[in-house]
């Protein structure tokens, strides 16, 4: 069961989006099947796809990409927190 899950909203970040995903997967905690990562992409127009499909195909137990078809602007903040099935959402 997942007790924790990390929520990510992006748009056009995919930069960023390659240290955190870097950052949060160097810890043990992460990996370990106790938290999951969620990143939910507001249709980007840049590399933000490729590096969330790679992330989660490196690491499907703990990674969950979603992309959405269309930019949902703020709504995205709630898609990600929705998309999320720990216990506890952030």
């Amino acid at each position: 069961m997942t007790l924790l899950s990390i929520c990510i909203p992006t748009y056009n970040h995919a930069v960023y989006l390659e240290q955190a995903l870097s950052r949060l997967l160097s810890l043990p905690v992460v990996r370990d099947g106790v938290v999951e990562v969620v990143v939910s992409d507001n249709a980007s127009s840049d590399g933000t796809q490729i590096v969330a499909e790679r992330f989660a195909s490196q690491y499907p137990r703990t990674v969950r990409y979603f992309r959405n078809a269309e930019n949902v602007r703020d709504a995205n903040f709630a898609l990600a927190l929705s998309r999320g099935t720990g216990e506890f959402r952030k």
